[in-house]
């Protein structure tokens, strides 16, 4: 089974939970951990998740910023079978983790492709919308 883990300073987690949840409903393999937001460390939520982990299970993990504090505390678990970290994400690359099909195995090939193409979705728009305008001549 694929378990994905959302992690977060503050209640991001519980942000990117709503906004996932209005546009593809709830999936119950996701679960998000909001650190420093109550008495429960940050490693006390991870042993907690992983409790629930079995061995042959994939785990997915999505940290806000690579480098933190809740990114650094879930890197020592990059160690075990099938756990693989993405830091830094935005709701695109939830999305496609979300949208990933359970039926197979994740492939490195598919969350190296959902990482770049997540990438893309983060522009500049005064600069995209100058640069396309003169190409499509569109107004707003």
């Amino acid at each position: 089974m694929r378990k994905i883990l959302i992690a977060s300073h503050g209640k991001y987690a519980d942000g990117v939970k709503s906004a996932t949840n209005i546009i593809i409903g709830n999936k119950e393999n996701v679960h998000y951990l909001n650190a420093y937001v109550s008495e429960e460390s940050v490693e006390e939520q991870m042993n907690n998740f992983f409790k629930e982990v079995n061995e042959d299970d994939e785990v997915i993990i999505l940290t806000d910023i690579y480098g933190g504090s809740v990114n650094q505390k879930i890197f020592p678990y990059l160690k075990r079978e099938n756990v693989y970290i993405i830091s830094g994400f935005n709701l695109a690359v939830v999305l496609e983790i979300l949208l990933l099909s359970s039926e197979e195995k994740v492939s490195l090939d598919q969350l190296r492709n959902i990482v770049e193409e997540g990438k893309k979705q983060i522009l500049f728009i005064n600069d995209y919308f100058e640069e396309n305008s003169k190409k499509d001549d569109f107004d707003i």
